[in-house]
């Protein structure tokens, strides 16, 4: 009875998640808005916006009452004002302005990420698959091909052993080769249900991809652009902004010239008002400065930033420059790998083989190896471009533009 019942527990499951919509790409790229890191990352920055701020122009204010030789009816009380360097309230605004423009660029960064991520799991699928798909046609061959050795050992007798082990030797790589992609599809399987953080059947189709064609043509329109490079690295130039204000309230900091305010009552005059009441005040005198170091630190601290910044420009330069040579240069060989799989030899020769009575089988099979080989390195070349796209499309800034929109498709 229990045993029922757990059977008919898991049909219902399972029922329920057949019933769902398969996942698409376009699904998946889009949950990266509700990746933890964006979340986590979007809940620092709105407690920070919502944050009580910094009082304005008074660092504290104390409340003294002191009692002299310890007669309670002869007590004095005091208010003292400590206030700001002169422009420190102002330095404040500005800090938290800045802090709150790094924490923006941050979030968008960190969607950037994460949406990339999504790409590269994408892509990792769809080439594992497509090459699982090509390993197993292989297999198919080798396994034709062993047949064939077998029969032909029976049938002669000088026949070469040495064959049939190395036909088994390359079936064992190829099953090899297959269960390492098998695994590395159910990893990837595994990854994006952790991702959307549901079980759902995954339905990426690799007919909805850009093609190469149309990958050269973003390409070459992306460089027809004239690029702003300060618009991609927002993040630098917001860690300097960050590092000023830091610097300046340090300054303001430093003009607090007065030290304080204060406001006596004496109880022991309080019968006459005007000599009750008292006011004074400090003056911190200019040549002494304790916190001097302080200030040399966050300008250093500014200095460190802009020297990376102006690294970061030197990289990205030299990366966009490297990748989108790379990805054209991959795009041609593409085309001339392509243009060779279908006028080659081996193509047409095997055409004009399956026509023909009486060829010999390992004919066959070998021309039908040097097929799926060239197909082989066709689908890995077509992976790297996509992926070289995608990353060009990252450094450019494109995942951060709204609307939201998949690279993969047109």
């Amino acid at each position: 009875m229990m045993r029922s019942w757990l059977f008919l527990t898991l049909v219902f499951v399972n029922s329920i998640a057949l019933a769902e919509e398969p996942l698409t790409i376009h699904s998946f790229l889009m949950s990266a808005k509700d990746d933890y890191h964006v979340k986590n990352h979007k809940e620092l920055m709105d407690y920070y916006k919502q944050a009580p701020k910094s009082t304005p122009y008074l660092n504290r204010v104390e409340f003294r009452t002191e009692t002299e030789s310890f007669d309670f009816y002869r007590q004095k009380y005091q208010i003292r004002l400590y206030p700001k360097g002169w422009g420190e309230t102002s330095q404040n605004r500005n800090l938290y302005d800045a802090t709150n423009r790094v924490y923006e660029i941050e979030q968008q960064e960190l969607f950037s990420a994460a949406l990339m991520n999504r790409y590269g799991i994408v892509l990792n699928y769809l080439r594992d698959k497509s090459l699982a798909k090509i390993i197993k046609a292989l297999l198919e061959v080798q396994n034709d091909r062993l047949y064939v050795y077998r029969k032909k050992s029976t049938a002669l007798n000088n026949f070469d052993v040495q064959e049939i082990t190395k036909a088994d030797a390359d079936y064992v790589e190829l099953e090899l080769d297959l269960i390492a992609l098998e695994d590395s599809l159910i990893n990837a399987e595994r990854k994006v249900h952790e991702h959307i953080r549901k079980n759902v059947l995954i339905s990426f189709e690799d007919s909805k991809i850009l093609s190469v064609d149309d990958i050269k043509k973003q390409v070459i329109a992306s460089h027809s652009t004239q690029i702003d490079i300060q618009n991609f690295l927002k993040e630098d130039q917001g860690k300097i902004r960050l590092a000023e204000a830091k610097y300046r309230l340090e300054i303001a900091k430093e003009r607090d010239y007065f030290n304080f305010f204060v406001l006596e009552f004496d109880t022991q005059d309080r019968e006459e008002p005007r000599r009750a009441f008292s006011i004074g005040f400090a003056i911190k005198l200019p040549f002494i400065h304790p916190d001097r170091d302080d200030v040399l630190r966050r300008k250093i601290d500014v200095l460190e930033e802009k020297v990376k910044y102006e690294e970061a420009k030197m990289k990205f330069r030299e990366r966009l420059f490297t990748l989108s040579r790379h990805v054209l240069r991959h795009i041609e060989q593409y085309h001339v790998l392509k243009k060779r799989q279908e006028h080659s030899e081996a193509n047409v020769s095997l055409k004009q083989f399956l026509q023909m009575d009486g060829v010999d089988p390992l004919t066959v099979l070998e021309i039908k190896e040097s097929v799926l080989k060239g197909e082989i390195r066709l689908a890995k070349l077509n992976s790297t471009i996509r992926s070289e796209y995608i990353e060009l499309m990252y450094l450019l800034g494109k995942f951060a533009q709204k609307p939201l929109k998949n690279y993969l498709e047109l």
